[in-house]
């Protein structure tokens, strides 16, 4: 891959994304649940999270995909191909994407020799090659070992092992400020308030506005506009222009400031 090199750049945002690795999961052989228990985990963190792929179990794909978001700066979760069969590919493709081989580490032999005992074979061992650099977590609970080699976390993509290991990423980041929002409510449609609201959004940069339709019979109301911000005053100064601008248009249901 002729793409400025990756392995002397560790993640430079706070931010994070997801890849979700698997033909199973892009041909619906098997229902994806690691992307909605992320997304929610990270938003009870106070963790941003910048992007989602689904990949194929394709070295090139996964690598480029490896390469891509963390030439973002971001940190990376990847989810599948860990495991023993050929289609499971995430740690070449990793390697690759970070131009390091291959290599077998101690301390995930050793988790695999406690796991598997006398049914340690020569596929099993395989699953002892991680890239060059990984940091291998192994504690007793004689769940997968959390894997880390730079900025991206390696994870399987069987939900109950992948779920162990989330809570100990987020942990692992760096600490972030709370994200504040406020939100107005609304039983207008949003075609009423669109142009005013991309106006307001770039009066106010440091915060992100987004505007979120509902079935009126069903939600109570017609839309649901918020403001987010790890900046608590600049969400304060949007808000309070978002909702003299929803009250002296008549549009206002009721509101929910910081």
């Amino acid at each position: 891959m002729k793409t400025q090199s990756l392995a002397m750049h560790p993640p430079t945002d706070s931010s994070l994304a997801l890849l979700v690795i698997g033909d199973e999961v892009l041909s619906h052989a098997v229902r994806e649940t690691n992307i909605d228990y992320t997304l929610q985990t990270a938003a009870a963190a106070g963790c941003r999270v910048a992007e989602v792929r689904i990949v194929a179990d394709q070295v090139p794909s996964i690598a480029r995909a490896v390469q891509q978001l963390a030439g973002e700066g971001w940190w990376i979760i990847t989810s599948g191909g860990v495991g023993p069969t050929h289609d499971d590919v995430t740690m070449q493709a990793v390697a690759e994407a970070y131009e390091v081989p291959l290599v077998e580490h101690p301390r995930m032999l050793e988790f695999l020799q406690r796991a598997y005992g006398k049914r340690l074979s020569p596929v099993v061992r395989r699953m002892s090659l991680v890239p060059e650099g990984t940091v291998v977590e192994v504690d007793h609970d004689r769940h997968w070992p959390l894997l880390h080699c730079r900025g991206c976390y390696i994870l399987p993509g069987l939900p109950r092992a992948y779920r162990n290991r989330i809570d100990m990423i987020f942990a692992a980041l760096p600490p972030q400020p709370p994200v504040a929002v406020a939100a107005v409510y609304t039983d207008s449609d949003e075609t009423v308030f669109a142009e005013q609201l991309g106006q307001l959004q770039q009066r106010h940069p440091l915060v992100e506005i987004g505007s979120y339709p509902q079935i009126p019979g069903e939600a109570g109301y017609a839309a649901k506009v918020t403001v987010r911000s790890r900046d608590a005053d600049a969400v304060r100064q949007a808000f309070a222009e978002l909702q003299e601008l929803f009250s002296s248009g008549g549009w206002l249901k009721r509101s929910e400031p910081v």
